[in-house]
């Protein structure tokens, strides 16, 4: 009888006296399983995971050899022609690399320079170098702005009063060794 209890599952399902694994679903409660249900569910992640890899290299495939077949339909000048078209787009995207890294390095320098963390460099830097250096001082000004605005707001608040200086009624006080003494001689609390 105890070991009845001992090998149901918490929704009353009777266990083969297989091991149970505690697992948390994705709301933080806990689920037991048996060890055959975890094989279970794993062989199915892998034959899926396995499905996909294969449609995946079905795929390349695929595309490769429609790639060779239109390939080889092509005379000698087209394919030089085409040769020549990769050569220019490999050229140009390393241009464009090689300028957005030199933007990047200026912009972080004329960041240091104004005190602005380099951090944010991503949001200033283009192709142009004039556009990022009015990003730069756009930047710049809003920053500054916030930095102000803050600065205000945590300076921001009324103003003290002397309590000390003036009673309910506005009479003056004078401070006395044995506490405040209003002029009508009463002591203030």
């Amino acid at each position: 009888m105890a070991d009845e209890a001992n090998n149901s599952t918490s929704d009353g399902n009777e266990a083969t006296g297989a091991e149970k694994s505690d697992v948390k679903d994705n709301k933080g409660s806990s689920k037991t399983f048996t060890q055959e249900q975890l094989g279970q569910k794993l062989s199915e992640e892998r034959k899926r995971l396995r499905d996909e890899f294969e449609k995946e290299k079905a795929d390349a495939l695929a595309s490769e050899k429609a790639e060779w077949e239109r390939q080889s339909k092509l005379t000698e000048e087209q394919r030089a022609k085409e040769a020549q078209e990769a050569q220019r787009k490999e050229l140009e995207k390393r241009e464009h690399d090689i300028t957005m890294r030199e933007r990047r390095s200026e912009a972080i320098e004329k960041l240091n320079e104004k005190g602005i963390s380099t951090k944010l460099v991503d949001f200033v830097v283009d192709a142009d170098s004039d556009k990022t250096d009015q990003n730069i001082e756009v930047l710049e000004k809003e920053f500054n702005k916030a930095v102000e605005e803050g600065i205000k707001a945590k300076l921001a608040g009324r103003t003290p009063t002397d309590k000390g200086s003036t009673t309910t009624s506005g009479k003056t006080t004078e401070g006395s060794a044995n506490g405040i003494i209003s002029k009508d001689g009463y002591r203030a609390f």
